[in-house]
């Protein structure tokens, strides 16, 4: 996984293999820093103030909390097994982190560092998941189940919909367009991109060759 800093200054790059994330310096290319965590880190976010780098560890049971300036780890907040990833609402109150191994989705008070709500998956295995630039809603991916849900970013937290997206469901992304809010979302099985309305009730509008 890769993470940019909010400055565009410092690039993150996480490698499995070694178990560690390093900080590359983007004006230059230069290596300013590496830090070793926990097994299979997997992806890795600065938080929007860019003052903490968030590592989610997969094959362990915690979030890596890293201080980018000290180059260490401040602290770990414990979830459930096999987190996959970690991104923050736009106004950096909350983060969320689907699990690659267990059913359950784990929102984070970034001020407490305390798991504040857990929201079900439809499945074990989430890869990925993308926040709404309105901070409103967040979507995240089951490969092993084909589907897609959307979830309330804000209190209470509940999944809204749960979409039969198709086999090898992987990635999301969501961007606000001229013609409307939209989610994009892979299907590996079916090789293509389908595309969804934002609204309370998504709508399938397009599925994209790929």
């Amino acid at each position: 996984g890769l993470g940019f800093s909010p400055d565009g200054k410092t690039l993150a790059a996480v490698s499995i293999g070694s178990n560690s994330v390093t900080f590359i310096d983007t004006a230059t290319n230069l290596v300013r820093g590496k830090v070793y965590l926990g097994r299979s880190p997997h992806e890795a976010f600065f938080t929007p103030d860019g003052r903490e780098l968030w590592v989610a560890v997969r094959g362990e049971d915690y979030v890596s909390v890293i201080d980018p300036v000290a180059m260490k780890e401040k602290r770990r907040i414990t979830i459930v097994n096999g987190p996959g990833m970690v991104l923050f609402n736009p106004n950096g109150r909350y983060a969320y982190v689907p699990s690659s191994f267990t059913p359950e989705l784990s929102v984070i008070d970034t001020r407490s560092y305390r798991v504040i709500a857990h929201v079900r998956q439809a499945s074990p295995f989430s890869p990925n998941l993308a926040v709404s630039p309105d901070g409103r809603q967040v979507w995240f991916t089951l490969k092993d189940s084909g589907k897609t849900q959307v979830m309330n970013a804000l209190p209470p937290f509940g999944v809204t919909a749960t979409l039969d997206t198709g086999p090898v469901t992987n990635h999301v992304a969501l961007a606000d367009t001229l013609g409307g809010k939209f989610a994009y979302v892979t299907v590996g099985g079916l090789n293509v991109v389908k595309v969804y309305t934002r609204d309370a009730t998504p709508k399938l509008v397009a599925s994209i060759p790929t």
